[in-house]
């Protein structure tokens, strides 16, 4: 691991179970929605419970100072109906702490690709 990361080994597994657990939670409720009580109300709470490990995970990762637009991503994908059955906040995680973990030189070189390839970000 990069000795400059933010995200240590403790935290990295911390999130990554979060998450984990999030997209479980959705994958069920979409696979639930055929039963009749219990598919009207699982959504919601899964719907409820991965927002808040958003919130939550959102929250760790600006306080460690990390670039949040790999979770930023990913938990966006989430958002868009029968598509949150993917597992896009664990990517995302998982993203996120690869990005964090690669050394600066590295890093430099995909911030220039990335500009290359979307010209008007700055």
């Amino acid at each position: 691991m990069n000795k400059n990361a933010k995200i240590g080994i403790i935290d990295a597994i911390i999130m990554t179970l979060l998450c984990i657990s999030a997209d479980a939670a959705q994958i069920i409720a979409d696979l639930s929605i055929a039963i009749p009580v219990v598919g009207e109300v699982l959504p919601l709470a899964a719907w409820a419970y991965g927002l808040a490990i958003s919130g939550i995970v959102l929250f760790w990762l600006i306080m460690k100072g990390v670039s949040t637009k790999w979770f930023l991503g990913g938990a966006g994908i989430d958002l868009i109906p029968f598509v949150n059955i993917l597992p896009g906040t664990t990517a995302a995680i998982i993203a996120t702490i690869i990005e964090d973990n690669l050394p600066e030189k590295t890093k430099a070189v995909t911030s220039l690709v990335s500009k290359a390839v979307n010209p008007l970000e700055k």
